[in-house]
């Protein structure tokens, strides 16, 4: 099986047997190596490595190629916040969508749109766990964790009250907690992921 490290190829100095070996041979190779691995894949298919699945898994594959790319972190952190500022713009539209379904009295249309808000607001923070994690390991010098702690309970404030609007079946509450509490938050968050804040150096 041929290995590619951003394209180059990698020759291990002995048969691996793990991906933990692997990725310790790699981290080995500083001459390849400059940065951290961002991404494994097989015959151009992504491997995933779950919490409960780590890279202390055996290698078993029938395949031809592995590539990995390797990044700077501070490159890999500024296409996470790019990606998190596209998922809150997508966020905004669809927030502004509900509420006006729920303005025009189209319930049913405006429960679906709420639904994928509901959605993508839940994946918002689990990309925003992971990123501060990610900050966490691989940057000293941080400074916006207090801004963070705000954010996050705003976002959360803000749900709780959404949520009750459409217990309580009140539209116009819902509309107006959707364009007028939700929006701002999404604003400021986006505001935030393209701040100072994160120009940081790797540890």
């Amino acid at each position: 099986m041929k290995i590619l490290i951003n394209g180059q190829e990698f020759i291990p100095t002995h048969p691996i047997q793990s991906w933990e070996e692997l990725i310790e041979q790699v981290g080995c190779q500083s001459e390849i190596v400059a940065g951290m691995i961002s991404s494994i894949s097989i015959d151009g298919i992504p491997v995933n490595f779950s919490e409960t699945d780590p890279v202390l898994t055996p290698i078993e594959m029938k395949g031809d190629l592995i590539e990995i790319k390797v990044e700077n972190p501070a490159e890999i952190l500024q296409r996470s916040l790019m990606d998190g500022a596209e998922l809150l713009s997508l966020l905004r539209e669809e927030s502004f969508g509900a509420a006006e379904s729920f303005r025009k009295g189209r319930e049913g249309n405006g429960q679906e749109q709420l639904g994928l808000v509901l959605e993508k607001v839940g994946l918002f923070m689990e990309y925003i766990s992971e990123i501060f994690r990610f900050i966490e390991v691989s940057f000293d010098g941080f400074t916006g964790g207090l801004i963070v702690q705000e954010l996050i309970g705003g976002l959360r404030d803000t749900m709780k009250n959404i949520i009750a609007c459409q217990e309580n079946r009140d539209l116009v509450m819902l509309a107006d907690s959707l364009e007028f509490e939700l929006v701002p938050v999404l604003a400021r968050w986006r505001e935030f992921l393209t701040s100072e804040h994160f120009s940081l150096d790797s540890e």
